[in-house]
């Protein structure tokens, strides 16, 4: 694999959605260029449905 590591707990990165911290967009254009990117997401205390529902959350924000 190769790109940039983009790291953070789940638990806390789905309350970021749809706020100017957690434009992806703009933080590819203005940090990566053409960089993959690759996520690591941990979860605290999320469970198997909510975990599902935040990754739906996040793809549909995209």
């Amino acid at each position: 694999m190769e790109g940039r590591l983009l790291e953070g707990c789940i638990d806390v990165i789905h309350h970021l959605i749809g706020t100017p911290y957690g434009d992806i967009k703009t933080f590819r254009k203005t940090h990566m260029k053409d960089e993959s990117v690759l996520w690591y997401l941990e979860n605290y205390e999320a469970n198997p449905s909510e975990i599902r529902r935040i990754l739906l959350q996040i793809e549909y924000a995209d």
